[in-house]
């Protein structure tokens, strides 16, 4: 049994930002950032995914020691791992696809994992349509991240937003984690308030929509909260923040139904991602409450 299956590609990043010269390299991937905030949080994560021969064995090594099952994790060796380039230019992010690894497919052994959550969060819709509904058929919470169902890549690579091609896959999901612009590539809402209702009137139950630095939204149950941001001295990277956020708010979620104190764990801990590159700034439990406690001192509900 583990509490979290967490699917989409592992990646290599290599970042670009004005706090720092030239390019850094990290491991990266909604399923690397995701996994060690829930581990971090003492949840048992589990990844699938598919990289290549040229995934450097210190990031596994560097999964490995933040706990994380990498048994569903598949090295194709005569594959490319996923590769982006992510820039950070006045405040926007330019993402380029480098490489692509192969799509992920489901197995037997896969469909007989006992888990509590499964996070799906594909960067270039690595996991089709059939794939997610196979994986969801088990009566596990489902929670989706769609930013790489959104996304459509010209022949340079770079990345642009695009609407969701089949919105039947919404049905079923229990938490939908999604940025401001995705939210507003699914709903046609520019303002992130009335993308959560759209989101919540088409039967999901808790949708969280990022706003970046400035905190998020959290819609359930009719109702609607801003859950601020913790405000830290410098943003060095805000690469993985969201999936940091995701991950933190799915292993607390699950202990408890609280979903205003769950955003508030995952603003904490992706308060700490951004403060580093990758996952260097992450501190322990008991760091990352005392900073959620203070971000529930913040939260307002708006409708």
């Amino acid at each position: 049994m583990v509490d979290i299956l967490a699917v989409g590609h592992v990646t290599v990043d290599f970042i670009a930002s004005p706090s720092f010269e030239g390019f850094k390299k990290s491991v990266g991937g909604p399923p690397t950032y995701a996994s060690i905030a829930a581990s971090n949080l003492r949840s048992k994560v589990a990844v699938l995914s598919r990289v290549g021969g040229d995934f450097p064995a210190e990031y596994l090594k560097l999964l490995t020691r933040w706990k994380i099952d990498l048994s569903h994790l598949k090295r194709c060796a005569d594959a490319k791992t996923t590769k982006f380039l992510i820039r950070y230019i006045d405040g926007q992010r330019e993402l380029r696809l480098i490489d692509l690894a192969p799509p992920i497919e489901v197995t037997e052994d896969i469909l007989r994992l006992d888990r509590k959550v499964i996070h799906v969060s594909p960067v270039a819709s690595e996991v089709s349509y059939q794939v997610f509904r196979r994986l969801c058929m088990r009566g596990s919470l489902v929670s989706l991240d769609p930013q790489g169902y959104l996304r459509s890549f010209d022949e340079h690579g770079l990345v642009s937003l695009v609407e969701l091609k089949d919105k039947s896959i919404l049905t079923g999901v229990e938490v939908l984690k999604t940025s401001s612009e995705e939210a507003s590539a699914l709903t046609g809402f520019r303002d992130p308030l009335k993308a959560v209702s759209k989101l919540t009137s088409l039967g999901v139950e808790v949708v969280i929509v990022t706003l970046g630095g400035e905190g998020a939204f959290i819609g359930f149950g009719g109702k609607t909260y801003f859950i601020p941001s913790f405000k830290v001295e410098e943003v060095v990277d805000p690469t993985g923040a969201g999936d940091s956020f995701v991950g933190a708010f799915l292993s607390e979620y699950v202990k408890d139904g609280d979903a205003v104190w769950s955003a508030c764990v995952g603003s904490a801990s992706a308060s700490f991602i951004v403060e580093g590159i990758g996952v260097s700034r992450l501190k322990g439990c008991r760091e990352v409450y005392e900073r959620a406690e203070s971000i529930l001192e913040g939260v307002v509900k708006k409708r």
